[in-house]
């Protein structure tokens, strides 16, 4: 079995400042979104081509990975919460559980794509 001791104060400030910086990222994202739809827009007569190869970047690339980074940040400091409760609670067992599934990668959601119709 495995024994853990953390300085629960530290742990816990460093989830909430990676939460912070999570939540900047996930307003950037949306930033980005919405500036490559009014930049699509003015993409008119000869340029209207490239609002779909903008669109599509968007969906290939930036939003997976955007997507994907900042809900692997969620899981990791919402286990490394649980595994620190665990720890103070005296559960061990419980929190090596915790550890290992704060790197899960869980399947990414894309819920903000383009169409590309």
């Amino acid at each position: 079995m495995t024994y853990h001791r953390v300085d629960a104060p530290a742990c816990m400030a460093i989830f909430q400042a990676t939460e912070g910086c999570n939540i900047l990222a996930a307003a950037v994202h949306a930033k980005i979104s919405t500036e490559i739809d009014v930049l699509g827009q003015a993409c008119t007569g000869e340029s209207a081509t490239l609002m779909t190869s903008l669109e599509a970047v968007y969906n290939r690339v930036l939003t997976r990975n955007m997507t994907g980074a900042t809900q692997q940040v969620g899981n990791a400091t919402a286990g490394g919460r649980s595994a620190v409760a665990a720890i103070l609670n005296g559960d061990h067992e419980m929190a090596a559980r915790m550890e290992q599934e704060a790197h899960i990668v869980d399947e990414v959601r894309i819920t903000d794509g383009k169409d590309l119709s």
